[in-house]
């Protein structure tokens, strides 16, 4: 009798911890990011290739990686991170509204009441942004 309890709770505990290892994942949990606007999945790509390259280095450092697989690796991943900056540029100068500067004509500090002249981004007597 003690037999047969120990034998079912062996499989109960293998049933329970197998389980989620041979259970098909959905396509929500393997997906990548799929929501956002492609600025921020750049953002997301950007930061993922960040941590790759740390991850790899703190492996060079601790010898799992040799010398001619980091500078390969190296390169590699940094070639990846500046495409996906260029392509966070190219994104936010498309995104960023176009603002028309007109010339301030009777401007004043808000901080001091000094006129300011209308080339001046600072306040020339307190430092105050124009």
């Amino acid at each position: 009798m003690i037999i047969l309890i120990g034998t079912l709770l062996a499989i109960a505990l293998l049933f329970y911890i197998g389980y989620p290892l041979l259970a098909k994942t959905s396509p929500e949990e393997t997906a990548e990011v799929d929501e956002g606007d492609e600025y921020h999945k750049l953002l997301y790509r950007r930061d993922t290739s960040y941590l790759a390259l740390k991850d790899l280095e703190f492996d060079h450092e601790t010898g799992k990686i040799d010398d001619t697989d980091y500078e390969e690796l190296k390169k590699n991943f940094e070639m990846e991170a500046v495409g996906i900056l260029k392509e966070i540029d190219a994104v936010k100068k498309d995104d960023t509204p176009k603002k028309k500067t007109e010339p301030k004509e009777n401007s004043f500090c808000t901080a001091c009441g000094v006129k300011l002249e209308p080339s001046d981004k600072f306040c020339g007597e307190c430092g105050q942004r124009a």
